[in-house]
């Protein structure tokens, strides 16, 4: 069991510890974007690109925006990610990004499991941050993000445990920093296959 690409005839489930992903990924969201008392603070650090985005409360326009960011909302507006790239359009209004990814699969002591490194980019205009009360855009939404992720569980074993954090650029006029992440993912990334589906022990067709 949880070995990548491997049928077990015992389950008659199709294996792999890279399957959680999606999984994590949806989850991870949730717990940013819905089941967080603070998701208002991390709205407004990614969609209002003012220096008084957490301190202006009563601006409307701020409201009414936050309002209609759902997760899928985000995703649609382009400031919810899972591809690293970001591909600005021309005459584009600035915005920040969210990027999450999974890389550094490994192997473990334990066959039924691997370690993998789960990133967050964190991307913002240059020229947006600075705010109000010295804070720093990036540095402020990496600090929500950690708050919530850090030593919590997915759909592994263990839970979220950080490892560091860089500054990175990926566009010319955007920076920020990447968090990072190491989880353990094992047997519970599975895929059913129906009786008959597969012959024994072999492999998909792809």
């Amino acid at each position: 069991m949880g070995r990548m690409g491997k049928f077990n005839t015992y389950t008659n489930r199709f294996e792999s510890t890279f399957l959680s992903a999606n999984k994590d990924t949806e989850e991870i969201i949730k717990r940013l974007f819905v089941d967080n008392p603070y998701k208002e603070d991390l709205l407004r650090l990614l969609v209002v690109n003012t220096p008084d985005c957490l301190t202006d409360r009563t601006n409307s326009a701020y409201k009414a925006k936050i309002r209609t960011m759902t997760p899928a909302k985000l995703r649609q507006d382009g400031y919810l990610k899972l591809s690293p790239k970001i591909g600005l359009k021309e005459n584009e209004e600035a915005k920040s990004y969210i990027i999450i990814s999974f890389t550094s699969f490994v192997p473990t002591d334990n066959h039924y499991y691997r370690d993998c490194v789960m990133t967050i980019d964190i991307q913002c205009p240059i020229d947006e941050f600075e705010m109000d009360n010295y804070g720093v855009r990036p540095l402020m939404i990496a600090g929500y993000i950690d708050a919530i992720l850090n030593e919590s569980k997915l759909s592994g074993i263990g839970t979220l445990q950080f490892v560091g954090m860089s500054e990175i650029t990926l566009e010319e006029n955007l920076g920020g920093y990447c968090l990072m992440y190491q989880s353990t993912h094992g047997a519970d990334d599975v895929i059913p296959v129906e009786d008959g589906e597969e012959d024994e022990d072999e492999l998909p067709s792809i």
